[in-house]
């Protein structure tokens, strides 16, 4: 049986639960309602709570209401309890506190001052050994209440007024010490103040206008700080993003949207890399109606993956002036004269013409064509005096590979290479200059009829009815591809090869004999051969290098490398201390023999293989020929003190005169022996006079 009991300040009731029950003595059963019904009220009026919030207080200073309760009505401040000023009073004035939000004053327990003073120590609020109504359990120090020591303030809240430390009031030391420094440097001038502003600069500092998206970092540098200096200029900027297309406008053309396949395909690629774009082209009527981009996140993440993963170089770029890399080089208005304009064509209906040949005199020009034709044209006038080996000739086989005058004033002797013969043609009587023809007869005419060789054999072809020779043959066991005449006119050596390999052949006019100087690994891969214009030196042409042998001494004399995969062809300086070098892989050397075996200076100005480079017999002047159809024109100067590099200057670019016949271009040119004229023949079936 449980018993309640309801306690009032008159009588006790005490409530039955059973069943039955009891008589309810003293009370009914309406007053006792009429009670619980008052304990619940005044236990409603004992926690109010003001629900004004985390609020300052002070805003309801010298007002009646600390705040308002959850139906708006005000919440009134309780009238305090007057102070009596009396002896016991004063003993418990230090132990109350007064709640701002509901102006009630608390009093402090003897349970509470010790845990108060317990925080105060640093130790626990509620230790475990903690028993009793007061705290039994704790040491005596801990149980202790020490009363107030402090003198009382009248007032909210009673504050003390403890003896303020002596060292507040002396000056600091460490303080002292610094301004010391401070002022030792402003003597020194290490630290400079600026002077006081004047009343105009605080108004126009006043009336200055910033701009607010101004970057805060200066991008002058003398303004910078080191280390702001350093950070700027090692500073790599990222790249910039690609920009949008029209495909991605939201209301794009109506090429770039896809097609059904196009759709089916990019669904198909699930794999983002399979994929030509990573979004599908869509068209809206406006751009209200354009959804939310799925994929904008994961690009800018990306995005932001690339700038921090990627690594970024910083390249410094050095300022130099391109002009103060360039040589120093004359006006070529002052280097004339020089080959500039088109003098004449000889133009012809027969195949193409594949080398020419100007005579000492300057006169007469031999021409050698495709059809195996050789044609002996006068300069000035255009006119074909003579044609050899014509097609009702039997000994002509095929094109002749190259055709050259002998090189004397009064000797009109050329020679062509026709297949594996080499004819040797006098044109005294085409020209009607018998009188001065004598010296290609007597050594003729001195020699038997026929000398025959290992390699070669020597045969006449043609003679005049008085019994001169006119045109004698050599024939080799090789096909002859070039031919190149000693200054004295007696000798020359031709370039013979197949598929076995190659040769170099000389030939002595006046006794019919032939030489082979060079032969196995030393002679393969001849390309070219000069003989040197005033020594006994012969100069041969591999396809990687140059070499110059002594022909008295049998001896080589120096190795030349230029660095070029396949030389085709080469020039000699009539000082002799200089050659040209022309190669198939569009490089041009020349070679100082006098400083070193590498190359003096390579020109890199064709787009395709040069085929012939020729040096001027008498003027500073050398030419270059290639397949891409053009002419390069150069001033070289030798000097005569040998402390004085040459000096080579680009003067001209003939472009324009010679059309490109498939792969083909400029086949020959030659100089003439004493203008400056160039004749040049190419794939075009032009044979070109070229003068100043």
């Amino acid at each position: 049986m449980e018993q309640e009991e309801v306690g009032s300040d008159a009588e006790s009731v005490v409530v039955s639960d059973d069943e039955g029950g009891e008589e309810l003595d003293d009370l009914d059963v309406a007053e006792l309602e009429r009670l619980g019904e008052e304990s619940e009220s005044s236990t409603d009026d004992d926690e109010v709570v003001n629900p004004v919030g985390d609020v300052p207080m002070k805003w309801y200073d010298g007002l009646e209401h600390l705040g308002y309760d959850r139906e708006g009505r005000r919440i009134m401040r309780k009238a305090r309890k007057e102070r009596r000023v009396l002896a016991r009073d004063a003993e418990h004035a230090w132990r109350v506190l007064v709640d701002e939000r509901t102006g009630e004053e608390i009093e402090l327990t003897d349970q509470e001052l010790v845990v108060l003073d317990r925080i105060r120590r640093g130790g626990r609020a509620r230790p475990q050994e903690w028993s009793g109504e007061l705290g039994a359990g704790i040491e005596d120090r801990d149980s202790e209440v020490i009363a107030w020591s402090g003198t009382i303030v009248e007032g909210p809240t009673p504050l003390p007024q403890p003896t303020e430390p002596k060292r507040r009031f002396l000056p600091s030391k460490h303080e002292m010490q610094q301004v010391m420094k401070i002022v030792q440097a402003i003597r020194k001038g290490w630290i400079k103040i600026e002077p006081p502003s004047t009343p105009e600069e605080e108004e126009e500092e006043r009336r200055k206008v910033y701009d607010l998206w101004e970057a805060d970092a200066t991008n002058n540098l003398s303004e910078m700080t080191k280390v702001e200096r350093a950070r700027e200029l090692m500073k790599v900027a990222p790249p910039k993003a690609a920009l949008p297309g029209h495909d991605e406008s939201y209301n794009p053309p109506a090429e770039f949207l896809p097609t059904p396949d196009e759709v089916h395909e990019w669904n198909q690629n699930r794999h983002p890399e399979d994929r030509a774009r990573n979004f599908l082209p869509n068209k809206y009527d406006s751009m209200r109606h354009v959804p939310g981009y799925k994929n904008f996140i994961r690009e800018r993440f990306e995005r932001c993956l690339d700038l921090y993963l990627a690594v970024r170089l910083r390249k410094q770029r050095i300022n130099v002036d391109q002009a103060s890399l360039l040589p120093r080089l004359p006006d070529p208005r002052d280097l004339r004269p020089f080959p500039v304009r088109l003098g004449c064509t000889y133009s012809s209906t027969s195949p193409p013409c594949v080398s020419v040949s100007i005579h000492a005199e300057g006169q007469w020009l031999v021409a050698g064509f495709a059809d195996g034709i050789v044609r002996l044209i006068e300069i000035q006038s255009g006119r074909c005096f003579g044609t050899f080996f014509d097609s009702d000739d039997p000994n002509r086989t095929q094109a002749p590979a190259s055709v050259s005058w002998m090189p004397k004033k009064h000797s009109f002797v050329f020679a062509a290479c026709i297949s594996s013969n080499i004819h040797l043609v006098s044109v005294s009587e085409e020209v009607q200059n018998d009188t001065r023809e004598v010296s290609f007869e007597k050594q003729i005419n001195a020699a038997d009829e026929t000398q025959d060789g290992e390699d070669w054999a020597w045969s006449i072809l043609r003679k005049r009815p008085s019994g001169e020779v006119v045109e004698l043959a050599v024939k080799h066991r090789r096909p002859a591809k070039g031919i190149s005449w000693h200054h004295g006119g007696d000798y020359f050596v031709s370039i013979c090869e197949d598929h076995s390999g190659s040769s170099a052949i000389v030939h002595r006019i006046s006794q019919h004999k032939c030489q082979v100087p060079f032969r196995g690994k030393k002679a393969s891969d001849l390309q070219a051969a000069e003989f040197h214009p005033t020594q006994p030196i012969l100069v041969l042409a591999t396809k990687r290098n140059i070499r110059l042998y002594d022909m008295t001494k049998q001896a080589m004399l120096k190795k030349l490398n230029p660095g070029f995969d396949w030389i085709s062809s080469l020039a000699v300086h009539p000082s002799g201390d200089h050659i040209v070098v022309g190669s198939h892989d569009q490089r041009l050397a020349w070679f100082d023999l006098d400083l070193s075996s590498k190359p003096y200076k390579t020109i890199h100005n064709h787009s395709k293989a040069i085929r012939k480079v020729v040096f001027h017999p008498r003027l500073p002047l050398f030419a270059d020929a290639s397949d891409d159809g053009s002419i390069h024109v150069f001033h070289s100067m030798v000097y005569e003190d040998l402390m004085r590099d040459p000096l080579i200057v680009p003067v001209r670019v003939l472009d324009y005169l010679h059309k490109k016949e498939v792969s083909l271009g400029i086949h020959d040119i030659c100089w003439h022996p004493t203008l400056p004229w160039l004749i040049s023949c190419g794939a075009d079936c032009k044979v070109l006079l070229i003068v100043e």
